[in-house]
């Protein structure tokens, strides 16, 4: 599925971000990560997945990359709702009863925390395939850093083993070959 790659406003930086993410998705295959081909490019949004998926100017090259991933890890999820109200409530909620909410270290809400968990390892997994393992993870530690899901990032690089073999029980993970 090609992207359509579009801006908000049409600004100049909306305008450089969308032809630097153009240039940086057509050197990779993205196809088994791609659930909707709709994304927007909106200088000072925070990135969100629906109802459109949309990007901000602030990050490019490899980060704006694992920005779009993980915005696509949502479409994935939401597409898998019952295999991860699954996960959450068998696995992820016993292992982790106690989960951070909101900046630096959680997501909106506690529910939205142990849904980074599931779409924060999808995504780590995809750019480690696209990418290698280290960009991976220094992309991830970037982010943690930023104070953008800290705690979400670090546990699944901590954890990552473990945590995709309850994805991969609960139906949620992406199989790539090659």
């Amino acid at each position: 599925m090609a992207l359509s790659i579009r801006t908000a406003a049409d600004t100049e930086a909306e305008r450089r971000t969308a032809a630097d993410l153009e240039a940086t998705v057509s050197r990779h295959d993205l196809t088994a990560w791609t659930f909707t081909n709709d994304v927007i490019i909106q200088e000072g949004a925070n990135p969100h997945s629906h109802p459109a998926l949309t990007l901000s100017t602030r990050n490019d090259g490899d980060h704006q990359l694992s920005s779009l991933i993980h915005e696509q890890m949502h479409w994935f999820c939401a597409d898998r709702d019952a295999d991860a109200e699954r996960a959450y409530q068998q696995d992820l909620r016993p292992r982790y009863p106690v989960v951070p909410v909101g900046r630096p270290d959680g997501a909106d809400t506690e529910e939205s925390t142990y849904l980074h968990l599931i779409v924060c390892w999808l995504e780590i997994d995809a750019v480690a395939h696209l990418l290698g393992r280290a960009t991976a993870e220094r992309i991830a530690n970037d982010f943690a850093k930023a104070g953008v899901y800290g705690w979400v990032y670090r546990t699944v690089l901590n954890d990552f083993e473990t945590l995709g073999q309850i994805y991969a029980r609960h139906d949620l993970r992406i199989t790539v070959s090659g």
